[in-house]
C-alpha cells in the first residue's frame, strides 16, 4: 500500500506499508497451485482512497472474495493508519527544517551510501566466481547456479544454468530474486549501509525468463520465498574462498510456515505461524538456533498461537544434534507439535523446505539434519501441500539445522567424574569441560535419586513435555522430580554404572547439547540433554532418552 505525500501543492514522496493479509481468496497460501489465477484475487494498481474517501467498490470486491472479511478489513485499516502516520510525520519534518521537498536529503543519503558501499566493494578481489545450491523443490530437486562478476564499481550476478520454472508455486518473480540477491552482499560488505538506491545501483542481476528465478506469467508464485531465501547460499558459496570470514554455511531456511484455516456456519478463523530452523555457521561463530535467515520473521509464541487458533501445543523445544558438525557448528532446528481442538476440519497449508536436501556445510563442515513434518506420528510425504486435521489430530514440525563451518577438531578433555571422553566431539573445549562437570552432577542425581539436588541440575522452568514419540521418552520436570522421589536409587541396590559422553555441541555461548550413553545393570540408555547457562551454571532445559538395549 502506497500513499503520496504532498507538500506545497505537489507530490514530494511516497510512503509505503507492506504486510500480509489474513486471506486473499483463491487457494490457501500454498505451493500446490498451477497458475497464478488460483492463488488469490488480483487487482491492478488502483486507488483505495480518493480525496480522503475509501473506494467502497474495491473494498466490497475484496471482502466478497476472502474467507475472513473482518480480519482482512482490519489488516487493511492497520496499513492505512501506518501510511497516514508516516505521511504526517514526513510533512512535519519538512516543515520543521524548512525544506520544500526531500530531493537534497535523498541525494545526500544516496551519495554517502554509495561511497561507503564502493569502499567495501573495492576490498573484494576482482574476478569471476561461481557457486550453486540445491533444494527439495516440489517433485524434483531445484538447483540454483550463480556466476558473480566483481569489478571495482559493479557487481553482476548471473543465474543462467539454474533450474527451469516449476509447474507449482515455488517460482520466483524477478523483483523478489533481485531483493534476495543483493541482501547477502549487504551482509558481507557492510550491514550498516542504508538499503537505498546508493547501495542497490551497484548491482545487476541477470535471471533468465522461464527459469525458477524469473518465471513467465501466469506461472504460480505464492511460495516463491522457498526458492528466494536460498539464493544467499549460492552467493556465499561463490565467494567463500575470497571472503572466508564473511560468508556462512547453508541455513536451515527458508523459514517454515503453516497456514491454518477453519470455516463453518457460525465462526471462522485463519492464522499463520512460523517455525525457524538453524542458521549456518561462520568461520568465527556458531550458527544461531531457530532464527530466520535471510527472512526476518520471528518464532510465533505459543501463547499467541493458542489464542488466535483452536490448537494446543504438545511440545516446543530445540532439536538436539540437528546442527551440522564442524569447527563451528550449525544452529539447531526445533521440534514443535500441536493438537487440533477445532470441532470440524482444520485445513493446514504447509510451506517447508530442506526435508530431503539438508543445509550444506562450508570449508569441510558437515550438513545439518533435514527437517520433517508428521501427522499423528506418520511422516507427511508432500510437505508443501495441504492436509486436513480433525479434532485430536497432532501435527509436528522438525525444522532443519544449519550447516557447519570447517572441519571438526576433537579435543581430549579431562574430568574428575566417572565419564569416558574418548569419543567426545566438541567445537568449544572450554565450554565442554564445564559441561562435563554438569553432566556428572546429573548422573549423580540419577544414581542417588537425591531430589534435593534437582534444582541445581535442572532449569526451574525446564521445557520438558510429557509424551512418548517413536520410543523416545520426554518427561515434564515436575513428573521427573516425582519419579525420582519414589524410585529406589540404583546406588542403594549396588547397581553398576558407567556413562560415556558421545557428543557435546555448543549452539551458542549459553546453549549446548550433549548425547550420553549410560549403562546401568546391563540396560543401556541414550540421553539427549539440552543445556542452558543460567546464572553462570549449566542446567538442563530439555531431556529426551530412549532405551538402546537390555
Amino acid at each position: 500500500m502506497a500513499m503520496p505525500v504532498f507538500a506545497h501543492g505537489r507530490i514530494v514522496a511516497f510512503v509505503v506499508a507492506i504486510a500480509h493479509l489474513s486471506d486473499i481468496g483463491g487457494r490457501p497460501w500454498s505451493a500446490d497451485a498451477n497458475e497464478v489465477y488460483e492463488e488469490g484475487i488480483r487487482f491492478p494498481v488502483i486507488k483505495l482512497m480518493a480525496a480522503g474517501e475509501l473506494n467502497k467498490l474495491a473494498m466490497d470486491l475484496l471482502m466478497a472474495n476472502v474467507r475472513v472479511p473482518n480480519q482482512v478489513r482490519g489488516d487493511i485499516e492497520a496499513q492505512l493508519v501506518a501510511v497516514e502516520l508516516a505521511n504526517r510525520r514526513l510533512v512535519e519534518l519538512l516543515d520543521e527544517y524548512g525544506f520544500s521537498d526531500v530531493e537534497r536529503i535523498a541525494d545526500g543519503i544516496f551519495r554517502a551510501s554509495n561511497e561507503a558501499a564502493l569502499r567495501e566493494l573495492r576490498a573484494i578481489p576482482p574476478g569471476v566466481y561461481t557457486g550453486s545450491v540445491e533444494s527439495d523443490g516440489w517433485d524434483e530437486t531445484v538447483k540454483i547456479c550463480a556466476t558473480i562478476t566483481i569489478a571495482s564499481d559493479r557487481v553482476t550476478i548471473d543465474y543462467r544454468g539454474s533450474s527451469p520454472q516449476s509447474r507449482f508455486g515455488i517460482n520466483e518473480s524477478f523483483n523478489h530474486t533481485y531483493a534476495y540477491t543483493i541482501y547477502p552482499f549487504k551482509c558481507m560488505m557492510n550491514p550498516s549501509v542504508p538499503n537505498n538506491d546508493g547501495f542497490t545501483r551497484l548491482f545487476e542481476v541477470i535471471a533468465p525468463e522461464g527459469s525458477i528465478v524469473n518465471c513467465r506469467d501466469p506461472a504460480p508464485v505464492n511460495a516463491r520465498h522457498l526458492v528466494g531465501q536460498l539464493l544467499q547460499a549460492a552467493i556465499f558459496r561463490a565467494l567463500a574462498d575470497v571472503l572466508p570470514g564473511s560468508v556462512q554455511a547453508d541455513s536451515g531456511t527458508p523459514h517454515w510456515n503453516v497456514l491454518l484455516r477453519g470455516v463453518d456456519e457460525n465462526v471462522s478463523f485463519s492464522t499463520i505461524m512460523f517455525f525457524n530452523g538453524g542458521v549456518g555457521a561462520m568461520r568465527d561463530q556458531d550458527g544461531a538456533s531457530t532464527l530466520s535467515f535471510p527472512g526476518n520473521v520471528s518464532n510465533t509464541p505459543i501463547e499467541v498461537a493458542e489464542n488466535v487458533a483452536p490448537i494446543l501445543f504438545r511440545s516446543k523445544h530445540l532439536a538436539p544434534e540437528s546442527g551440522g558438525v564442524g569447527a563451528r557448528s550449525g544452529g539447531l532446528g526445533q521440534v514443535a507439535s500441536f493438537e487440533s481442538l477445532w470441532p470440524g476440519v482444520m485445513r493446514a497449508s504447509l510451506l517447508t523446505e530442506r526435508t530431503r536436501v539438508p543445509a550444506g556445510g562450508l570449508a569441510g563442515g558437515q550438513p545439518g539434519t533435514p527437517g520433517q513434518v508428521r501427522k499423528n506420528g506418520e511422516v507427511v510425504s508432500q510437505s508443501k501441500g495441504i492436509i486436513d486435521l480433525r479434532k485430536g489430530d497432532v501435527l509436528e514440525f522438525r525444522t532443519p539445522g544449519g550447516g557447519g563451518y570447517g572441519q571438526s577438531k576433537s579435543a581430549p578433555l579431562s574430568s574428575s567424574r566417572d565419564v569416558s571422553l574418548e569419543k567426545t566431539m566438541t567445537n568449544a573445549p572450554e565450554i565442554a569441560s564445564e559441561l562435563i562437570v554438569a553432566i556428572g552432577s546429573y548422573f549423580d542425581l540419577m544414581y542417588d535419586c537425591d531430589v534435593s539436588k534437582f534444582d541445581t541440575v535442572f532449569y526451574p522452568s525446564a521445557a520438558l513435555n510429557g509424551l512418548r514419540d517413536g520410543g523416545i521418552n520426554v518427561w515434564s520436570a515436575a513428573h521427573y522430580r516425582d519419579v525420582l522421589s519414589k524410585r529406589k536409587s540404583p546406588k542403594s541396590q549396588n547397581a553398576t554404572r558407567h556413562q560415556e559422553v558421545l557428543l557435546i555441541d555448543t549452539a551458542s555461548a549459553g546453549q549446548a547439547v550433549a548425547k550420553v550413553r549410560v549403562l546401568i545393570n546391563g540396560t543401556m540408555f541414550i540421553d539427549h540433554l539440552t543445556y542452558l547457562k543460567v546464572g553462570g551454571e549449566w542446567k538442563i532445559a530439555f531431556k529426551a532418552y530412549h532405551v538402546e538395549s537390555k
